[in-house]
């Protein structure tokens, strides 16, 4: 969890600094975003001892979350629901990528194949 805290609070960090100027750097803070959420689907499927996709997408999703509670909280009025319900589908998607990554590199970059021991 030590990985998902630290993007949060970067992603807070940078949130903050955008609310002088909304339009700066918006690219470069979903950027970080989507990099925070693959981190943290990363960090969660190697933690994790089974189903590492499922706890990377697990992370990303409650990263999201937490961020669209925090982004609720601040404009309720203005927020789109549709918009909310993409972002926390992106979210379990990149947190899953996260995930796939971790058991890629857990399987030594085999893809899940067994070795072959041919002579």
């Amino acid at each position: 969890m030590g990985g998902l805290g630290l993007a949060l609070v970067a992603f807070l960090v940078l949130g903050f600094t955008g609310v002088a100027d909304a339009t700066a750097g918006a690219a470069a803070l979903i950027f970080l975003q989507y990099s925070a959420q693959i981190a943290a689907g990363f960090i969660g499927g190697r933690m994790a001892g089974q189903s590492r996709v499922v706890h990377g997408g697990l992370a990303g999703l409650l990263m999201a979350s937490i961020g669209a509670a925090i982004g609720l909280g601040f404009s309720a009025r203005d927020s789109n629901l549709g918009l909310v319900v993409l972002a926390l589908a992106i979210a379990l998607t990149t947190g899953s990528a996260g995930g796939a990554l971790a058991q890629y590199l857990e399987d030594g970059g085999r893809g899940g194949h067994a070795p072959s021991h041919d002579a």
